[in-house]
């Protein structure tokens, strides 16, 4: 008789299972992959989140889709940065994104804010140092660079090329920050982890 009830209390709509992200934070693969092959090969990162976000989508083999959720409810999606690339020529304001972690151990992987980073205006660009999610906020300039929009599933590379007004020289030259640094960014996975 217990049973019975049990079964009959679990069929309504309060037992239903809940819609909330999952608040799993245990380390996920990506693959990213690249229009092209010559240029910039397939690669794979192991992504961890803090504490104080958690997963809305989790990327799997055969989706890049990868979405997480600050405390706050900020929702953010991983963008990948080829800059392994020698024909690539990154400018050097954009090593000011990730000075702050210069020394970090927790080279893990760059967040772009889930709101059209392709816009010519202003970005958000996060990283996550020492378990706490870090957010730069950057204004317009005029260089362009490339990125890989993971929540895009043809996968291709876009062009973010924001419009006029490049940010100060003087902020430029107070930081400095190796491409080699940048090359220690994103985590490999071993082939026979894949």
């Amino acid at each position: 008789m217990k049973l019975y009830l049990l079964l009959v209390l679990m069929s309504f709509p309060f037992f239903t299972e809940s819609t909330e992200p999952s608040q799993d934070l245990s380390p996920v693969k990506i693959r990213l992959t690249a229009k092209s092959k010559q240029q910039f090969p397939d690669e794979w990162i192991q992504i961890s989140l803090p504490k104080n976000m958690k997963w809305v989508e989790k990327p799997n083999y055969d989706s890049p889709r990868c979405v997480a959720q600050d405390l706050k409810g900020t929702k953010y999606k991983i963008a990948y940065s080829p800059i392994h690339n020698k024909n690539f020529q990154l400018k050097k304001y954009v090593y000011s994104l990730v000075n702050s972690i210069k020394n970090s151990k927790s080279k893990k992987f760059v967040l772009f804010k889930e709101n059209n980073p392709q816009a010519d205006t202003n970005f958000t660009i996060a990283w996550i140092e020492e378990n706490k999610l870090v957010t730069v906020h950057f204004e317009r300039s005029n260089h362009s660079f490339y990125i890989l929009e993971t929540d895009s599933y043809n996968q291709e590379f876009t062009k973010f090329q924001p419009t006029t007004n490049p940010l100060p020289d003087t902020i430029c030259e107070e930081i400095n920050l190796s491409q080699k640094f940048f090359d220690s960014f994103y985590l490999t996975t071993p082939p026979h982890e894949r």
